[in-house]
């Protein structure tokens, strides 16, 4: 689990090559922090262009070389991008149950 919001971009359709997609993306970022960087942007025609970071988060790729962004043209770009939302959800801890905020709730026996 991540301890922060994921940032993701879809597109349903691109001009440009994942090629091109990633090396646009690649200098916009370029003086962008890690952590303010997309963590993935899935195009439904083209493929996914995955934020590898370091390669030392949540997502490592295979070799451990690999850092940045890196694509990789794919044909089930949604199921792809609801892997990515489930394996990026944030954790968090309550100290009580989230519903007490809205209700009031007295455990006292009367």
């Amino acid at each position: 689990m991540v301890d922060r919001v994921a940032y993701v971009g879809f597109c349903f359709e691109s001009e440009l090559t994942l090629d091109s997609a990633t090396s646009k993306l690649r200098g916009i970022v370029e003086d962008v922090p890690l952590t303010l960087q997309p963590d993935a942007v899935f195009v439904l025609d083209r493929g996914v262009i995955v934020n590898l970071r370091n390669n030392d988060g949540t997502m490592r790729m295979v070799p451990p070389t690999l850092s940045g962004f890196s694509h990789q043209a794919v044909n089930d770009v949604l199921l792809r991008l609801m892997q990515h939302l489930y394996v990026m959800r944030v954790s968090v801890e309550y100290p009580f149950h989230p519903l007490t905020r809205y209700w009031r709730f007295d455990p006292s026996p009367e």
